[in-house]
């Protein structure tokens, strides 16, 4: 089975702000390790339903600029590693991602 990611980038010609999103309580998060930066706009992408791994595409750190990294994490093990820290495209957040899954 092979797993197709593909990036469908936001329309829009200004750029959506930056929100704080409302603070949960400490219990609610889980603590991921590796060099993950705080981001928004993101795009994310969960393996499988038989798989803990899952993706995150891109985002920004500031509102301005757009990254074109690619993360993995394990949700069983809470590792984040970085696949890629500069893709095969540009900066881009406010996107959206799918997954398509091909036989063969």
């Amino acid at each position: 089975m092979k797993i197709k990611i593909i990036l469908l980038n936001s329309c829009s010609i200004i750029p959506p702000p930056v929100e704080t999103p409302a603070e949960p309580g400490l219990k609610d998060w889980t603590c991921y390790n590796g060099d993950f930066s705080n981001r928004a706009w993101h795009s994310s992408i969960h393996q499988s339903s038989s798989s803990s791994d899952y993706y995150i595409i891109s985002g920004t750190l500031n509102g301005i600029t757009g990254l074109n990294d690619v993360w993995v994490g394990d949700i069983s093990s809470s590792n984040m590693t970085c696949l890629t820290p500069s893709a095969g495209f540009g900066g881009r957040w406010g996107h959206t991602s799918v997954k398509t899954i091909e036989d063969g």
